[in-house]
């Protein structure tokens, strides 16, 4: 799939706005394949402005021990709060947790 910088996509869309050619001539005109991908852009810019022309980045990379922080926090959380029982988890991990016996007084 074809890559188009966010002032391209503005330009196309503002060609149109102006109501000189629709979908299928700009996209003709300006060698995109599909009258479809200008109509999305137009879509974008009304609903957004130039805001929904921009490429989504959503390939983040998050490390893994940001993952298990977020995976050991989110465990901890339910199980203080009663959402996950302790006896099971310990027996699962093979050792006792930390904070075990603080948290277990409170059962």
């Amino acid at each position: 799939m074809a890559k188009y910088s966010d002032g391209f996509k503005f330009n196309v869309v503002k060609e149109y706005l102006e109501g000189s050619l629709v979908y299928r001539l700009l996209a003709k005109k300006h060698n995109i394949p599909n009258k479809q991908q200008v109509r999305k852009w137009v879509k974008a810019y009304k609903n957004l402005g130039k805001e929904g022309l921009k490429r989504k980045r959503s390939n983040t990379v998050y490390p893994v021990q940001f993952k298990l922080g977020v995976l050991t926090d989110k465990i901890m959380e339910q199980l203080q709060e009663g959402v996950i029982p302790w006896r099971p988890v310990d027996q699962w991990l093979g050792c006792p947790l930390e904070n075990t016996a603080s948290v277990q007084g409170h059962q």
